[in-house]
């Protein structure tokens, strides 16, 4: 352990969460976890605070978005950042915390395209770009602005092997110059003539943040989707309250989280393009039944409440075999990361069985807005979950208070920042190995991915990290021509595994 890392291990020892009107928590406790696992931090306050989304990127190092923007910022408030979290020992624990973008609204997702990280920070979907390779991003540039503020916001941004940015976007209102599909989704009516998406880009400096109130005025959520810079957008799916995280399978079978204002209605469902999800029906959500243009919620919440969050498709060797091929959900409220297991019933999907938590940190006692376990509980609260190169999971973990207090940018001091709390935890198998660095930190990873062969792009399809499903699919289609034969007979062979397959064959259109 590095000497800087047992020094604040000294320090934060002796801390306990003091908030006022929460029990006190120990800081340093670790959420239980199902027998076989290992759960530790990977990194924590004070590096980042109320953190909300995670990546890996092309060289297989984990991003986190964090910061004190949420729950109710002013135009003053001090903004949210974006970290990379490097661990070049591979001892579990990042040594190295990097900034590589700062001055956004609260950043609730991440998705690497290329040389692009896309960042959802309501009311902005924001490109970033670092052009000189120095891990600071150089270029901003919105595409998208108008949309609704940080509280039923935009989350969820995933790279389909279609081509297509998919994403997730709450119910309360946008402004009257956002994109016409999202205004059309809430009978915004406006006249705005906006061309979308924007093309200016900015520097760090220059980049105009826009502010958007906070506000309950609630409307309808859905999933859109837009092609590569921000064209075609269009709604995808409708009738939600606030999506929080989407994922795919192995054969491009989407699956979210959905949160209402109360029990029974957070729900686990299945987009599917021109669903309709009931959130404007006179059922809303306690409808639990068949209809031919609503796909049913799975009921796998507890009735006491519940607030599903991130969500994963685990197909690594690392964890054993029961665990594989299944989705890992984060929930909230209940601080805990569970294991569920959908079946095909026609064409959607339905639970197959309960769910069982393989992380607990406990349920907490009297709400969402404040962390109320009991005393000695660990301070578990994921909010995004993302598969490594390595096998293990890593965990985001917002702190102990809902949102920050309002302090003006210029008067928030390390003493202020403080009083809050941010960690990120990794999750690993005690009796299985973890992939080695030498098996993923390749020699071709260091080349420029057109010096690639077509075996190395077609492994980087099968792929665990998201980006590099992405990035190997993408220089395939760049190919064209050259790389169809290939690709059409990896596909006929019969060896591949299914989401190789399904990357393959969107990648000849």
């Amino acid at each position: 352990m590095k000497p800087t890392r047992l020094i604040l291990s000294a320090t934060l020892a002796a801390l306990v969460i003091t908030s006022p009107g929460f029990a006190e928590i120990d800081r340093n406790a670790l959420p239980e976890v199902e027998e076989g696992f290992s759960i530790n931090f990977f990194v924590r306050e004070p590096h980042i605070i109320n953190p909300s989304s995670l990546c890996f990127d092309r060289q297989g190092r984990l991003y986190v978005g964090a910061g004190p923007q949420y729950r109710s910022p002013k135009e003053d408030s001090p903004t949210d950042y974006i970290k990379i979290l490097i661990d070049a020992d591979d001892d579990g624990v990042a040594e190295t915390v990097k900034t590589f973008a700062e001055g956004l609204n609260c950043v609730q997702s991440m998705a690497w395209k290329g040389d692009e990280l896309w960042v959802a920070n309501a009311p902005e979907l924001t490109v970033l770009r670092d052009t000189d390779g120095d891990d600071v991003a150089d270029e901003y540039q919105i595409i998208y602005t108008g949309l609704n503020n940080l509280r039923h916001s935009v989350h969820g941004l995933n790279w389909g092997p279609d081509g297509w940015l998919y994403f997730t976007m709450g119910n309360t209102w946008v402004k009257p110059n956002a994109p016409k599909p999202i205004r059309d989704l809430q009978g915004i009516k406006s006249d705005d003539k906006t061309d979308y998406p924007l093309t200016e880009v900015y520097t760090r400096d220059t980049y105009p943040k826009s502010y958007h109130p906070m506000n309950k005025d609630e409307k309808e959520g859905g999933v859109f989707r837009c092609r590569p810079g921000g064209h075609d957008l269009e709604l995808y799916a409708r009738g939600m309250r606030n999506p929080w995280d989407m994922c795919m399978d192995s054969g491009f079978n989407w699956l979210a989280t959905d949160n209402d204002p109360g029990a029974p209605g957070e729900r686990i469902f299945m987009p599917i393009r021109h669903g309709h999800y009931s959130m404007r029906h006179q059922w809303k959500f306690d409808w639990m039944g068949k209809h031919i243009a609503v796909a049913p919620s799975s009921d796998l919440f507890p009735s006491v409440s519940g607030s599903g969050t991130g969500v994963a498709f685990y197909t690594s060797e690392h964890f054993p075999e029961k665990y594989r091929d299944h989705h890992l959900i984060a929930d909230w409220t209940n601080n805990c990361i569970f294991l569920y297991n959908p079946k095909w019933d026609g064409a959607l999907q339905v639970p197959a069985e309960k769910k069982w938590k393989i992380v607990d940190g406990g349920a907490t006692q009297g709400g969402d807005l404040g962390y109320k376990g009991a005393k000695g509980r660990a301070l578990f609260r994921p909010t995004d979950i993302e598969i490594g190169p390595d096998g293990a999971l890593y965990i985001a973990g917002w702190g102990s208070v809902y949102g920050t207090e309002y302090v003006p940018k210029d008067k928030w001091t390390p003493e202020e920042n403080a009083k809050y709390q941010g960690r990120v935890f990794r999750l690993i198998h005690k009796e299985s190995l973890l992939i080695p660095r030498a098996k993923w930190d390749t020699a071709k990873r260091e080349k420029d991915i057109k010096a690639w062969s077509f075996e190395e792009l077609l492994e980087d399809l099968g792929s665990d990290v998201h980006v590099w499903r992405v990035h190997g699919q993408d220089e395939l289609v760049r190919r064209g021509d050259a790389a169809w034969n290939d690709l059409v007979g990896a596909i006929q062979s019969g060896g591949l595994s299914e989401t190789q397959a399904t990357w393959a064959i969107w990648a000849i259109g």
